[in-house]
């Protein structure tokens, strides 16, 4: 079961986000409604695919965890290196990661393609990897998976003007000033099951931290 969820983390993901659009006054969203938003979607997510009932951390916690990722999302691996909850390995991956993320400036197409091409190469070089076993290459797998996914679900939102988001990407006055929405994804799915064990909350953490990485501003 938890393979199936690493396989599906990037499809679950664009799901949970689609979900956070359908809230009443959406963009204008409080962090309490986004919680509760996602601890459902995930839930129903999980029953569906026959994993018992989901019980996250509490929202206080939660939201102090995603606030941390929001404010320097390599800090808290950082952290999570210096605390051995990873190994350097796991860390050079995900600082790499960052780098390429980082890296890209603009959701257009032309932007994003080169930036997928890479994320799928990076794939390719982890699998390929004996350095690293099996068991810690799972969460590094799932977040190119969510990276993967999340640079497409913004880049169509961004090409899209009939999705949801389409208004609050362009409402930032440049594309240098939009923020790397697809890095607080994935590496606050990877922080949220490194520190809890729990696939499930990895997704509560990255759905939130990516959410939040746009509405925040105008909550």
């Amino acid at each position: 079961m938890a393979d199936a969820l690493m396989l599906l983390s990037g499809a679950i993901h664009n799901k949970g986000l689609d979900a956070l659009t359908k809230l009443e006054g959406f963009p204008k969203i409080s962090r309490m409604q986004t919680y509760e938003c996602v601890v459902e979607n995930v839930k129903s997510t999980a029953k569906s695919l026959g994993f018992e009932d989901f019980t996250p951390l509490p929202f206080q916690e939660t939201d102090e965890l995603v606030r941390r990722i929001n404010a320097n999302p390599m800090a808290m691996i950082r952290q999570l290196l210096e605390e051995d909850n990873i190994t350097e390995s796991q860390y050079d991956v995900l600082d790499d990661l960052n780098l390429t993320l980082s890296n890209r400036r603009s959701l257009e197409e032309k932007i994003v393609a080169s930036t997928r091409i890479l994320l799928s190469e990076k794939i390719q070089l982890l699998n390929a990897r004996t350095d690293i076993s099996e068991s810690e290459k799972m969460p590094l797998q799932a977040a190119l998976n969510v990276a993967v996914s999340s640079l497409n679900y913004w880049n169509n939102a961004f090409e899209d003007n009939l999705s949801p988001w389409n208004g609050l990407i362009h409402s930032y006055s440049g594309q240098a000033d939009l923020p790397i929405i697809e890095l607080a994804d994935c590496v606050g799915f990877c922080i949220g099951v490194v520190i809890t064990g729990n696939i499930l909350f990895g997704f509560l953490t990255g759905i939130m931290a990516s959410g939040f990485a746009l509405t925040e501003a105008i909550i």
